[in-house]
């Protein structure tokens, strides 16, 4: 049996079909999702809030704060990022397949390497306010 395609303008109400409103009702519905579901990236969360405060108490520079607000995105965006495809694979197939696993670890690699970058990028800027 061939199953239908799905059509994404049926899981849309119409007044919001294609609207902007309904991209950002989306795009905050996911952070949501990610928020009330994923341990890691409330810890993430929290920690961003930490630094954001140390950047208020230790005055940043305007391009300290683009900086630190790129970084805070960009390992938020990859555990995000990580969740959907971990969630991807599950609902494809539950059972253990080498291939998923891969793709699983690749994915928390890239969680990895921006969370290192971070903390590099927070030594940067932190460490000669709080020595100095």
């Amino acid at each position: 049996m061939i199953e239908p395609k799905l059509n994404p303008d049926r899981l849309t109400p119409p007044r919001f079909r294609g609207s902007l409103l309904s991209a950002f009702q989306n795009g905050f519905r996911g952070i949501g999702i990610a928020l009330k579901n994923e341990r890691n990236l409330r810890l993430q969360a929290g920690i961003a809030i930490v630094v954001i405060i140390a950047g208020i108490v230790y005055q940043l520079s305007q391009l300290e704060w683009a900086i630190i607000s790129l970084t805070i995105a960009f390992v938020l965006t990859t555990e995000m990022l990580n969740t959907a495809i971990e969630s991807t694979l599950d609902r494809i197939s539950l059972e253990e397949h080498p291939l998923t696993r891969n793709a699983k670890d690749v994915a928390a690699g890239a969680v990895l390497i921006s969370s290192m970058a971070a903390l590099i990028v927070g030594g940067l800027i932190f460490l000669p306010k709080v020595i100095g």
